[in-house]
């Protein structure tokens, strides 16, 4: 449908044109009215009531979609996705506002940039260096852009723990608490946090701030108890808390935010579900302190329910944080995250928690593209608007179906059981073929499976705006059809001294190099599409080093079988389960680290 937009207010003019989606032409005269998120159609004129230039954006599209309208209402204040920008993957400027660009006309009203040390701090040249950081000029053309389509820009950074990216550094180590936590107490952490907050509030932002301190197990334990003994970890966690929000406000930032989970687990002896020291936290929390509850993996709408409880008991406005769960390898997990979503918004329906958030992790590498999740990201916002047609939409925006674009997730579905996360498309990547620590988890007929997921994910591949990810995952299945059981029956024929199938076992090796190499081309094509140069090159180091390998091991089979060697130590040794339990054998696992498959040895 085409718009006549000449009657709507100039940044409704502004936000329909930024959007990217729809079409000006004389079909339809528009108009905006404020009020009640809704439409009305009178012949060629067609009203929206909005309630905000993101409302205004959501409610449209609802409508050119074929989406019942009627029937829609936003059942949170705050609706949002935060973006891991500091695990390798930087997102261009024009990757992160085509995304944004979507998830605003699927209902999202805000952004967290997830930013450890990515971003420039001007007077800290090492902040940040060679990893790939924003410049100041670059988020501020970001955040005039998410304004210019009424979404929330929201810095989120860490002002305590996940600091490594600078721990490395000699010039910050004086004031590290341990590798990756910053030194409470010590002026010099807080004048630093001082520069970060002074950089970020020159670019823009809302008024808004997540300040982290998540995970800080060992905060208190490294350099401040040689300095100064053992201390209550919750009181210096209080203590740190006050001074970062008494910054934050010095700079404009009004609104923190925090990860919760510290505040419970260095209470209550590490758990984050307890809330036995309540009481005496509650009185000395900051004002206008909003906590951020998050889990992940909880499919159990009654066991989070009850963490949301423990969270309101704080008297702190609560959001909740769930996950599209991207952050398992290059392939997606968007059949997981539906359930646990759905799971997660009856907790907070049940509990009147007003604020959801979606993360986008990257943890080891964050190979998975931004867009992959899309079919999460809409069914999310489906639940968050009680919109029964949200695969409507979703076509509208993509030009595929939910179910097609979720055959993005299969390489993680070979050994998929029960409402766990299992990635067998990370950690059969990564598995070594002698060494075999993830050999445990197969089980028979699996690698064919992933023959059939290369014709699948295949179909999908000359589509002109996403065939470059079904390219990728169908290399990856490719691979991983030829990988998955391979040092499983190179085991198999060593122990019966089959030496003819050794030998034969080593053209599948090469085979195996050569799809290697074609799954890091259709990676690479991926990557560049979507990130910045910087965090590629240990995709280099790790795609690049298994060749290498494989190479070898083609080699040392050679020898065996030719009688230059004589055993091939690691096929000798017993295969044992990775986590001490070998109930779980044959079943598929969630493990994502690339150093705890690849090798027991050290890297």
């Amino acid at each position: 449908m085409k718009y006549c937009i000449h009657a709507l207010p100039e940044e409704l003019k502004v936000a329909f044109r930024e959007a990217g989606y729809f079409r000006e032409g004389n079909e339809t005269r528009l108009f905006a009215v404020k009020g009640a998120d809704g439409v009305r159609k009178e012949g060629d004129r067609l009203t929206v009531s909005f309630s905000s230039v993101a409302a205004f954006l959501h409610t449209l599209f609802a409508y050119d979609s074929g989406m019942d309208v009627s029937g829609m209402q936003k059942k949170f204040s705050g609706f949002g996705v935060l973006l891991d920008l500091s695990r390798n993957a930087v997102r261009t400027l024009p990757t992160l506002k085509k995304f944004l660009s979507m998830l605003v006309l699927l209902g999202y009203d805000a952004v967290q940039l997830y930013m450890e040390d990515t971003f420039e701090v001007p007077g800290e040249p090492y902040f940040g260096y060679r990893r790939g950081r924003y410049t100041q000029a670059e988020l501020r053309e970001l955040a005039l852009f998410c304004k210019s389509i009424g979404m929330e820009c929201i810095p989120a950074v860490q002002t305590l723990a996940h600091m490594e990216g600078i721990g490395r550094w000699e010039c910050y180590r004086p004031y590290m608490d341990t590798q990756d936590i910053l030194l409470v107490g010590d002026e010099r952490t807080y004048l630093l946090i001082e520069r970060m907050f002074s950089s970020l509030r020159d670019c823009g932002f809302s008024g808004r701030i997540n300040i982290g301190m998540d995970e800080a197990h060992f905060v208190g334990l490294g350099k401040y108890l040689e300095r100064n003994g053992y201390q209550d970890r919750v009181g210096l966690m209080l203590q740190h808390l006050h001074r970062v929000c008494e910054i934050a406000a010095a700079y404009g930032f009004s609104a923190p935010m925090i990860w919760n989970d510290m505040l419970l687990r260095l209470a209550n002896g590490g758990n984050y579900e307890s809330a036995e020291r309540l009481p005496e936290i509650c009185t000395e929390l900051p004002a206008g302190l909003m906590l951020i509850g998050w889990n992940y993996y909880s499919t159990d709408p009654d066991f989070l329910t009850g963490m949301l409880r423990i969270q309101h008991s704080f008297g702190r406005e609560v959001c909740f944080a769930g996950g599209v769960n991207c952050w398992h390898g290059v392939t997606p997990q968007n059949k997981f995250a539906y359930v646990q979503t759905q799971a997660a918004m009856q907790a907070c329906f049940a509990t009147d928690t007003r604020y959801f958030l979606m993360t986008m992790w990257g943890d080891d590498g964050a190979e998975c593209s931004p867009f992959a999740s899309l079919p999460a990201l809409s069914y999310a916002a489906g639940l968050a608007y009680g919109a029964s047609d949200a695969g409507k939409g979703f076509f509208a925006l993509t030009g595929m179906r939910p179910e097609e674009f979720g055959s993005l997730d299969l390489a993680n579905e070979a050994c998929a059981h029960g409402e766990v996360i299992v990635n067998p498309s990370r950690y059969m990547l990564y598995n070594d073929v002698l060494c075999g620590l993830m050999d445990c988890t197969v089980s028979e007929g699996d690698a064919r499976k992933y023959r059939d997921y290369a014709l699948q994910l295949g179909k999908y591949e000359k589509n002109p705006v996403w065939g470059y990810l079904f390219a990728t995952q169908r290399r990856l299945c490719e691979l991983l059809s030829v990988k998955y059981d391979l040092g499983v029956r190179l085991r198999r024929a060593y122990r019966a001294d089959d030496r003819m199938a050794l030998k034969q076992m080593t053209a599948e090796i090469a085979c195996l190099k050569d799809r290697v190499s074609a799954f890091y081309e259709a990676l690479r094509r991926q990557w560049y599409a979507e990130n910045k140069g910087y965090g590629f090159e240990i995709q280099d180091y790790r795609l690049g080093g298994m060749l290498l390998r494989l190479e070898d091991i083609r080699r040392r089979i050679l020898e065996y079988c030719g009688g230059a060697a004589v055993s091939i130590q690691e096929l000798e040794e017993p295969v044992l389960n990775v986590f001490c339990d070998s109930s779980l054998d044959g079943k598929g696992l969630g493990i994502h680290d690339f150093y705890k498959v690849a090798s027991a040895n050290k890297f």
